[in-house]
């Protein structure tokens, strides 16, 4: 499944609902990020199938499992995956994010 037809469908499955690309198209390349975001701050719950998938985006990123957490972008993103994977259902990301 592409990634905007899984973000289309964890729009459609999250409780409560977070609108993926709420700015249309003017988040560019943080589009994800933004989603991300929005759902870690609903505290949106995504059925685990969905979850899991989303969160392997940034699974296998060096650029984001070796970010400094809190820092510039990627440490950020860092920040909110281990926050999103943490919610319930959890998802265990593997031995890179420690």
């Amino acid at each position: 499944m592409g990634i905007v037809s899984l973000c289309q469908r964890i729009e459609k499955e999250s409780s409560p609902r977070v609108q993926f690309d709420r700015l249309h198209g003017a988040g560019g390349d943080l589009t994800l990020e933004i989603f991300l975001n929005d759902l870690v701050e609903a505290r949106a719950y995504v059925p685990e199938s969905l979850k899991r998938e989303f969160l392997m985006t940034w699974a296998d990123e060096p650029i984001i499992f070796d970010a400094i957490p809190g820092e510039e972008e990627e440490g950020i993103t860092h920040d909110l995956v281990v926050e999103f994977a943490a919610m319930d259902p959890v998802i265990d990301l593997g031995p890179n994010w420690g």
